[in-house]
């Protein structure tokens, strides 16, 4: 369902689960993907964290699947209580498996939040190359606009939000990006003259 952008009734069905089962982590690791899709970053890392916390969840791949997303929401939600525990996770989950595309999309992500855009920028370019699934591929060239906008190459952020909307990105990160953008770009005219495009 969410492959076919049917999220809302993905979430409803994930949660009906959970009803049934409520010790299921498969379920639940859906939920957090169908509410991130929709933009619910604050509800989604609720999930993340009860996950967290159980014991069930072990020190493998499951794991390793709650703290990214945990990171990745972290940055979503741009709550400055949440930057520590973002760059732990990111660092210590791309340091364990440097080929993940997933890895180094989250750390990129969590780069470009904290400030180190060009760290940030290459590990989300490396993986964007890499990636195949649209939505995926949207979400890295969201990062990297923003990423680019933040360091002050405008050209470069507009670039890559052109291939994040190619990509189907979504539309409250659409209007978070372009936001920013013109809020870097007016901020650069201000130091600079400026001529209409």
């Amino acid at each position: 369902m969410m492959r076919l952008n049917r999220n809302p009734e993905a979430i409803e069905l994930f949660e009906r689960a959970l009803g049934m089962s409520p010790k299921s982590i498969s379920p639940a690791l859906g939920l957090v993907l169908a509410l991130l899709n929709v933009g619910n970053y604050a509800r989604g890392r609720e999930v993340l964290v009860s996950l967290r916390k159980r014991a069930d969840i072990g020190n493998g791949r499951i794991r390793d699947q709650v703290l990214n997303l945990l990171a990745l929401t972290d940055a979503y939600l741009d709550d400055s209580d949440f930057v520590d525990e973002a760059d732990v996770y990111s660092r210590e989950l791309l340091k364990k498996n440097r080929r993940s595309i997933n890895y180094n999309c989250t750390r990129g992500a969590v780069l470009v939040w904290i400030g180190k855009y060009n760290d940030g920028i290459r590990l989300l370019s490396k993986a964007y190359r890499r990636h195949s699934v649209s939505g995926a591929r949207a979400v890295l060239a969201y990062w990297a606009a923003l990423g680019e906008a933040r360091k002050g190459d405008n050209e470069q952020a507009k670039e890559w939000l052109g291939k994040a909307l190619k990509n189907g990105l979504a539309a409250d990160l659409r209007q978070k990006a372009e936001v920013e953008i013109a809020e870097r770009t007016a901020e650069s005219c201000n130091t600079s003259v400026c001529t209409a495009n």
